[in-house]
């Protein structure tokens, strides 16, 4: 569940989501998280609120964000339309508000917390699967 602009929007990253984000905007929606992910982790350590959402900002303008949130939300429901996801950018764009709840973080720590949650998804079932393929690896090599 992503908040965005105090509401919570379902999403799923699908072949389907990658491919509407890819169509619109000739990107890999991967990679530009995994761009994310990079940025945020060279934020100098104690920077300011606005420093860190001005430097998300850079990783991608606000209108291929857009496309992302709305491919992966379009994904979980057809219902959600890119202006509804550009206006609610739109209401989030500012600095953060440590007083405020937490649906309203602008729309870049928004995105990575998305590249958090969908980096530690893949993480953690890459895990799995390989544990499964370890497991069942050893158990043919002692029945041989």
């Amino acid at each position: 569940m992503i908040k965005l602009a105090y509401i919570d929007y379902p999403y799923k990253i699908t072949n389907g989501a990658i491919k509407q984000f890819y169509d619109k905007t000739a990107l890999d929606l991967d990679s530009v998280l995994y761009e994310y992910l990079l940025a945020y982790r060279e934020i100098p350590k104690g920077s300011d609120d606005i420093k860190v959402t001005a430097l998300m900002k850079r990783v991608c303008p606000k209108i291929l964000a857009a496309e992302l949130f709305h491919a992966i939300f379009k994904a979980e429901n057809s219902c959600v339309s890119i202006d509804e996801v550009q206006d609610a950018m739109s209401m989030v764009s500012g600095r953060y508000n440590p007083e405020a709840d937490k649906c309203s973080h602008p729309w870049p720590l928004v995105m990575v917390k998305l590249a958090y949650e969908v980096d530690e998804y893949k993480f953690n079932n890459i895990t799995n699967a390989k544990k499964k393929a370890d497991l069942s690896g050893n158990t043919e090599a002692k029945k041989n």
